[in-house]
């Protein structure tokens, strides 16, 4: 899925975990989808505004539902890229 993330929220890194929160709007509507900044791959923050794919899981509670496996979509000019290793 695509969507868009409208606000992102760090936390402090603790025990070598990113940590922090956001939420995404998807691109074909609906309403906002929580994610944990340790569902980001790649990277360790999310810019609001960027672009990204993500899927939908299961909450640890079994009731709602949330992003995983949060990555960003580089644009074309190069913003949005991961950091090279």
């Amino acid at each position: 899925m695509h969507g868009i993330v409208v606000r992102f929220f760090p936390g402090r890194p603790r025990n070598h975990q990113r940590h922090g929160y956001g939420f995404i709007v998807p691109c074909d509507g609906g309403a906002e989808i929580y994610f944990h900044g340790n569902a980001l791959q790649g990277v360790s923050s999310a810019p609001e505004g960027c672009e990204v794919t993500y899927i939908l899981v299961r909450g640890k509670e079994g009731h709602t539902v949330q992003a995983a496996n949060v990555r960003l979509v580089p644009f074309v000019g190069g913003e949005n890229e991961p950091p090279q290793k």
